[in-house]
């Protein structure tokens, strides 16, 4: 949890906010072009290399046309929008899932948090465990882990998404959707490494709470579809 904090905070504060500004870069770009004969700009935008100068609005024609595929803007065909937007949405089904997980894991405890319990409950048998009671106070820490990691989500999703939306390089762009979720998932790795065997052998041999979600109507893929749709 504490990994996980510490790269959420740098990508929400330091990572998210950097990159160039497209808009900035094209007026530059633009201004640029008005200024030089014809056959400066010729030289830069056919990627002249024997030319020696200009090298930074080189660079900004070969970025914008690797972007762009065909050199011109055709919305979402363009490889760069597309790849980005194919990026985020499963960027944001990734958040999404691990926001589910957690839902499903508040409603199992909810379901088993009694007040009048005192230690926690488990049920032994020769294959496995099964929690049966836990007691209040129990129930409230884990609430509050698990609204710590929600938070964490929610604002690695939003910072994530400004991250990519600002990426302009199409190799940048997947190294940085797989960035995101190797944070997403740091603190289940740092279980699976740094957890005593003992300890991982009891998780793995008690039996998953039951979330016991209802049947007649979809709720929690209708609480998980309204965030996409709206993002």
């Amino acid at each position: 949890m504490i990994l996980q904090v510490s790269f959420t905070y740098i990508v929400v504060f330091h990572v998210s906010a950097t990159g160039d500004n497209l808009h900035q870069m094209v007026d530059s770009f633009g201004q640029w072009r008005q200024e030089q004969d014809t056959t400066v700009v010729s030289n830069v935008c056919t990627a002249d290399y024997s030319f020696g100068e200009h090298f930074r609005q080189m660079d900004v024609n070969e970025l914008f046309v690797s972007y762009l595929g065909s050199g011109s803007f055709l919305g979402l065909f363009t490889p760069g929008a597309f790849l980005c937007m194919a990026v985020s949405s499963a960027w944001i089904l990734h958040v999404l899932h691990v926001l589910g997980e957690v839902l499903d894991e508040l409603r199992g405890v909810w379901y088993v948090t009694f007040r009048s319990c005192a230690i926690m409950e488990i049920c032994m048998t020769e294959e496995h465990f099964t929690l049966q009671k836990i007691p209040h106070h129990r129930s409230v820490w884990f609430a509050c882990a698990s609204v710590l990691q929600m938070v964490i989500a929610v604002a690695l999703l939003v910072s994530g998404l400004t991250w990519l939306s600002g990426t302009n390089d199409i190799v940048e762009l997947l190294l940085n959707g797989v960035a995101l979720s190797y944070i997403m998932e740091i603190d289940e790795l740092a279980f699976h490494v740094l957890a005593p065997t003992k300890l991982k052998t009891i998780f793995r041999m008690t039996q998953p709470l039951l979330a016991k979600w209802p049947m007649s109507v979809p709720v929690r893929s209708l609480i998980m579809s309204l965030p996409f749709l709206s993002i």
